[in-house]
Parts: C-alpha cells; sequence; structure tokens
C-alpha cells in the first residue's frame, strides 16, 4: 500500500500531494511497465527480465520546468537498492527530475525557501 504524501512550503505556502510507494497491481510485471513513459517501456521491460525481484515505487521528485514536486515511478536494484530506471515528470514530460526521498531537507521549488513540512494524508493501492 502506498501513502499520499503532502508537502507544504511554510514561507509561500506552496502545496503539492504526491503518491509515493507501491499499490497491489505493481505485484504484476506488466503493470509496473504500464506506469512508465512509452519511451522507457522497452528499457523497464528488460530491466525487469534481468533481474529476478526489483523494486519498484513511485518516489517524490522536483521538475525544474513544473517548479513543483512530482511523483514519479522507479525502478531500483533488490540488493544495493541503486537507481535503475526513474521516470519523467508526468506533467510535463521533463526527463532530468531530481529524486527527494526527503522532501523536508529540499529547498521549495516555487520559492526557494527552505522550510518544507510533510505529512501522510492517506494511503492508495
Amino acid at each position: 500500500m502506498g501513502d499520499i504524501c503532502r508537502i507544504i512550503c511554510l514561507e509561500c505556502n506552496s502545496l503539492w500531494d504526491v503518491d509515493t510507494g507501491y499499490g497491489l497491481v505493481h505485484g504484476m510485471k506488466e503493470r509496473v511497465i504500464d506506469e512508465f513513459p512509452k519511451a522507457l517501456k522497452k528499457r523497464a521491460e528488460k530491466e525487469l527480465a534481468s533481474d529476478p525481484e526489483p523494486f519498484f515505487s513511485f518516489r517524490p521528485a522536483v521538475c525544474e520546468r513544473c517548479r513543483a514536486f512530482v511523483q514519479v515511478p522507479v525502478l531500483s536494484d533488490s540488493s544495493s537498492g541503486r537507481v535503475i530506471l526513474k521516470g519523467y515528470c508526468q506533467k510535463c514530460g521533463v526527463e532530468n527530475v531530481r529524486l527527494e526521498d526527503r522532501p523536508e531537507d529540499a529547498v521549495c521549488p516555487s520559492c526557494g525557501a527552505l522550510g518544507l513540512k510533510t505529512e501522510i494524508t492517506g494511503k492508495w493501492d
């Protein structure tokens, strides 16, 4: 079961809700592949075939174009945790998003201030 993470800037009051983790449907490789953009589907399929148990999850990331926190699909190596494949911004399609697993330690992508607050506001599946 995944979490709905709310990220709030205490300076400019910007607010983002980002789904993190994974759902029950992501136990099927086909569903994991479907989460990646069209340009990455073949690579996701290859990575899933080469690693017997890759770890899939949605993770928070910053898109500099949108100036926002977004969720991106990520495949990680099951033994080392190293990122194997990272999706794009789901809003604008930018490829180069920056993963931020601890948004409270990041700067606000909207105003550049420190002081973000995170809270879990729900679960998703």
